[in-house]
């Protein structure tokens, strides 16, 4: 097992830090949804003030630095990390007291291990990051980087540092923590601080927090010293509030935070410092910006994204290198190399885009870790498909008669028994081939699809049908029941026999060439006006991306812009076109919807599968929560990260039977396979629709640990 892998099923098995987690998320989730909704406008201003600000970097640092002179500020821009260390080292003699406020990038450039080793005496003043110091551990999360430890050993730690014995309750033990640190900030040397904007125009460092810390770190000492990222100047200093406004709100779902400390030069008179120095480090920044690779230091340091990541809510620092999670993933790709960032987990994201529905700069991770694995493969410097079983996914979507082959097979090993054999042997789990051998649902044979299929109720459209490859050979009865349902809504059925794989599989894998060379092949397939109709969240969100895919193919770039806007999810062309009145199924039951990330995070469809539910007759929706939260499958993903796949299978499908429900319905198959073989059964929205339409009962069919079972 690699340092990775063994990092992750340390991080699954700490019990005690995934519940702190849960609890601490538990609270700032709804806070954050709630505040953002009264900020329509805000995610969309930053992303714009930050981009263009990027876009003059380097005229940018030159003013601020012309300007912190000016103020009386001694300024220095290092160029490495190395550097900055060594600098911020020079400025400090080998005794003292530094006090230390909450800093990203000073975690990422280990100063305080740094000046520690040098002779110093530095404390941690951010509370969380305090008691991370005094348990020794490491706590990435910016707003919470304590969220792992919970408030009994929180007391222990301060009943030692106080020597007295206190309580578990949070008032007493912020108390003790403001005892233990007021010592400190009077006798301190130094102040080290972080920024979360630095405003060119007035050259002011702008900072905000909410426990009163950083303001004294900045007032109290002699000396104080800046370290920021040359990514964090903008031209204004009220656009450098605009940036912690924003900060503020998707952190921690406050309107502004309690304080909000702008640093504008020393103050040798009292009041304040006596010397100011600032530190910008650029470290390879200039270079990423250079490349095209500036959103990814659009980021300003929030945290929001950590608050709702699926991977982050599990394993909490388990996915964190220099850096932490997606983001620092990305980050460190870019600063220190691909290596770097796949021993930090840069394979963990599993790309559900939840990130970027919550990031105040609404910053798209996932695809650009895609774009560097693409850049990746193409230079070769890495395999799109490094692992055999991979290899043999990708081989067998584009080729049609090897995908049969599969399908009879699987078919042949549920049906004989065999597969409950072998499950029983415990050979699969030494082969490491259970979680992939998990996914074959209940035998169901794909049906032979006519091109041309007419409708049983009056015409009122025509439509392509995109069957996919593996939903279509594996999961047969979701393609009739799709044919069926869009025949009963008076649809003329046009399936086309050319159509190829979406490419999804290759492009999240960086093989852009096999994807591109699928999608143009799909597009000489589908030539036309008719909509095409996916019933795969995943292939859906694919197609719809062909017109970035084939942006420049001068032969195809206008076909792949039509090609694309043509692209319908099933529940989305009913809501549409408007569903024919349905006969209801009987019995009568409760079901709860399995949000699929890529049909609703990627493609914003949400409001359309339920309206969908709600109009079955007699049947009666219990919504999971929290509603949008990644399953675990993630393609690929799922067979390669198997333990934190299941542990995310395992929370949903607690989540699902919290709900009341008894079926869970959802519109991706790969959602579909994943979740199968739980408790309760699995169908998909076109198969409750079908049977709605027939007036009969839902087959709800599905595998088991130990072999099929029937519903």
């Amino acid at each position: 097992m690699n340092a990775l892998a063994s990092r992750v099923r340390a991080a699954l098995q700490d019990e005690r830090g995934s519940s702190a987690r849960g609890r601490a998320f538990g609270m700032i989730r709804p806070k954050v949804e709630q505040t953002i909704a009264g900020f329509p406008e805000l995610a969309l201003n930053t992303r714009r003030l930050k981009l263009a600000a990027l876009d003059r970097n380097a005229e940018l640092v030159s003013l601020a630095r012309e300007r912190m002179e000016a103020n009386g500020m001694r300024v220095y821009v290092a160029d490495t990390a190395v550097e900055a260390v060594a600098h911020v080292r020079a400025l400090m003699p080998s005794s003292g007291l530094v006090v230390k406020s909450k800093s990203n990038l000073g975690k990422e450039l280990h100063l305080a291990e740094a000046l520690t080793d040098a002779g110093l005496t530095v404390i941690e003043t951010d509370l969380g990051d305090r008691i991370n110091q005094m348990a020794g551990t490491t706590g990435f999360h910016v707003l919470s980087p304590a969220a792992s430890i919970d408030r009994f050993q929180v007391r222990d730690l301060f009943s030692r540092e106080l020597g007295e014995e206190l309580g578990d309750s949070p008032e007493e033990l912020v108390a003790a923590a403001r005892r233990s640190l007021r010592g400190y900030f009077a006798r301190a040397d130094y102040g080290l601080v972080g920024a979360n904007a630095i405003a060119a125009d007035t050259g002011s460092v702008c900072l905000m927090e909410n426990e009163g810390n950083i303001r004294a770190a900045t007032a109290l000492p002699r000396v104080v010293v800046v370290v920021a990222a040359i990514t964090k100047i903008v031209p204004t200093l009220e656009e450098a509030w605009a940036v912690a406004r924003a900060a503020s709100v998707f952190a921690g779902g406050q309107d502004f935070a309690t304080y909000v400390t702008c640093l504008s030069g020393p103050t040798p008179d009292g009041g304040g410092p006596e010397e100011v120095h600032v530190v910008l480090v650029d470290d390879g920044r200039s270079r990423a910006i250079a490349e095209g690779y500036a959103e990814a230091f659009a980021c300003i340091n929030c945290g929001g994204c950590l608050n709702f990541c699926p991977i982050y809510g599990q394993i909490g620092d388990g996915f964190a290198g220099k850096r932490v999670g997606g983001i620092g993933a990305l980050q460190t790709w870019l600063l220190d190399g691909r290596e770097a960032a796949e021993q930090g987990g840069a394979s963990l994201c599993i790309k559900c885009g939840k990130c970027r529905t919550i990031c105040p700069v609404q910053l798209d991770t996932p695809r650009l870790l895609t774009r560097l694995q693409t850049e990746a493969v193409t230079r070769r410097e890495a395999p799109a498909f490094g692992r055999a079983a991979d290899r043999l996914m990708a081989a067998l979507v584009v080729h049609p008669t090897l995908l049969a082959g599969f399908g009879s097979l699987a078919r042949a090993y549920a049906r004989t028994g065999f597969q409950r054999l072998v499950r029983r042997t415990g050979v699969l789990r030494a082969l490491k081939l259970d979680a992939a051998e998990r996914l074959l649902p209940p035998p169901s044979t794909p049906p032979a699809v006519a091109p041309s299929l007419a409708p049983t109720a009056p015409e009122r459209a025509r439509v392509f049908f995109f069957r996919g490859c593996l939903s279509h050979e594996l999961l047969g009865g979701v393609t009739t029941a799709t044919l069926d349902v869009l025949r009963a809504n008076g649809c003329r059925v046009l399936t086309p026999r050319e159509q190829v794989c979406c490419g999804a599989i290759h492009e999240h894998a960086g093989d852009e060439d096999a994807a591109r060379s699928l999608a143009r092949r799909n597009i000489d397939a589908f030539r036309g006006e008719e909509l095409i109709i996916s019933n795969s969240g995943g292939c859906g969100a694919t197609l719809k991306e062909y017109a970035t895919l084939l942006a420049d193919d001068p032969d195809y770039a206008d076909a792949a812009r039509a090609f694309a806007a043509r692209v319908r999810d099933l529940s989305e062309f009913l809501a549409q076109l408007g569903p024919a009145p349905m006969k209801g199924i009987h019995p009568a039951v409760s079901v709860t919807y399995q949000d699929s990330c890529h049909l609703s995070l990627l493609q914003g469809i949400r409001d359309e599968p339920r309206a969908l539910l709600h109009a079955v007759p007699g049947w009666d929706l219990r919504e999971m929560q929290p509603r949008e939260f990644c399953c675990g499958s993630g393609g690929l993903w799922g067979l390669k990260h198997t333990e934190l796949s299941a542990r995310l299978r395992e929370v949903k499908l607690e989540d699902a039977a919290a709900s009341g429900a008894s079926i869970i319905v959802t519109g991706n198959p790969g959602c579909h396979m994943h979740l199968q073989g739980g408790p309760m059964p699995v169908v998909h929205m076109a198969e409750v629709l079908a049977a709605a339409y027939r007036g009969g009962s839902l087959a709800t069919g599905q595998a088991t640990d130990d072999g099929v079972a029937a519903g």
